[in-house]
C-alpha cells in the first residue's frame, strides 16, 4: 500500500473484518470451533470429543463447512444474488481491489496460470506407424496449496469471500496457526513427494522464506505489486514456451518495470505453496 492514505485502507480492513466475523458466526460455527481449530480438514476426527446424539459433533460441523466450501451447500453471501450479504461481499472485494491498485486481480491471474496444466515435451516418436511410440508431449499437472497463519475456518471463509476456492480445493488448505509452518511444508512435501515432483513456494513473509530455504525449496518473495506482476509475466513466458508458441509471445504484456529473469519450475505435479 505504498503511497496510499492509511485511513481509507484501515477503514476497508475493518469493514472486511466485520463482514468476515458475521459470516463466521452465521455459517461457519466459529464460536463452537474457535478453540478446537485444526491445521487441516482431514485432521478433524481425531479432535472430535463431542457426545454423539446430543448435539452436532465437531466433525459434522466441519462436514457442513466442506459442503459450503465445495459449493454444495447454499449460503446467502455466495449464492443469493438478491441477498444484502451477497451485495456487501461484492462491494467490499471490489473496493479493496481498487484501493490496492488491482492486487487481487493480479493475484488471481497468477493463480490461474499456476493452476493450468502445461505441456512438457518428452521427445519425438520413434515411428509414425508404431502404436507404442513415445508421446511427443504430455500434460504436466500443477497443484496449488495454501499455507496460512490464519486459523483454518477463517481461512476457508476468506477464500470463499475472495472466490479463491477455485484455485485452492479444501484439501489443499493448511493452517499453521497452531503448528509451525515448517511442519505444514513437511506434510505437503510428504503428501506429494515423487521422483518427478518439484516444489515452488511463493510468499511475502520471513517465516516461509526461511522454511523454504531449510527444506531446499525454490522461493519467490512477493514484496509488492511489482513482484506479483513480475511473477505473472514469468509464468506467462513459461506457458508460452511450454506450448512452443513463439508466434504468440508478443501478446504477453511485460511488467511496467525492468525485471531480472526468474525461473519457474514445472513438473508432473508442480507444488505451489502460497502464503
Amino acid at each position: 500500500m505504498h503511497g496510499k492514505e492509511v485511513a481509507p485502507g484501515v477503514a476497508l480492513g475493518e469493514q472486511m473484518m466485520t463482514f468476515l466475523l458475521a459470516m463466521l458466526e452465521k455459517h461457519f460455527f466459529f464460536s463452537d470451533l474457535h478453540d478446537t481449530d485444526v491445521d487441516h480438514i482431514a485432521h478433524v476426527a481425531a479432535n472430535d470429543c463431542s457426545v454423539s446424539g446430543q448435539e452436532p459433533t465437531i466433525q459434522e460441523r466441519y462436514e457442513r463447512i466442506r459442503e459450503i466450501y465445495e459449493r454444495r451447500g447454499h449460503v446467502d453471501f455466495l449464492h443469493d444474488t438478491n441477498s444484502e450479504w451477497f451485495a456487501i461481499r461484492g462491494a467490499l472485494v471490489a473496493a479493496i481491489d481498487n484501493f490496492s491498485t488491482g492486487w487481487l486481480h493480479e493475484a488471481r491471474q497468477v493463480l490461474e496460470l499456476t493452476a493450468e496444466p502445461v505441456n512438457s515435451r518428452t521427445g519425438p516418436a520413434q515411428s509414425e506407424t508404431c502404436p507404442n511410440d513415445t508421446k511427443i508431449e504430455e500434460e504436466v499437472e500443477n497443484v496449488n496449496v495454501l499455507v496460512t497463519n490464519t486459523q483454518l475456518v477463517p481461512a476457508l471463509c476468506k477464500c470463499l469471500i475472495y472466490q479463491l476456492d477455485a484455485f485452492f480445493p479444501i484439501d489443499c488448505v493448511y493452517s499453521s496457526a497452531k503448528i509451525h509452518k515448517y511442519r505444514c511444508f513437511e506434510r505437503i512435501m510428504e503428501k506429494y513427494k515423487a521422483p518427478d515432483v518439484e516444489f515452488v513456494a511463493i510468499g511475502d513473509g520471513l517465516e516461509e522464506e526461511q522454511v523454504s530455504l531449510a527444506l531446499g525449496l525454490e522461493f519467490h518473495k512477493i514484496r509488492s505489486l511489482v513482484d506479483l506482476k513480475r511473477l505473472r509475466y514469468d509464468l506467462q513466458l513459461v506457458q508460452v514456451n511450454s506450448n512452443n508458441s513463439t508466434s504468440n509471445a508478443a501478446v504477453v504484456d511485460p511488467p511496467a518495470v525492468a525485471a531480472a529473469p526468474m525461473s519457474v519450475a514445472s513438473s508432473s505435479v508442480g507444488q505451489t505453496a502460497v502464503v
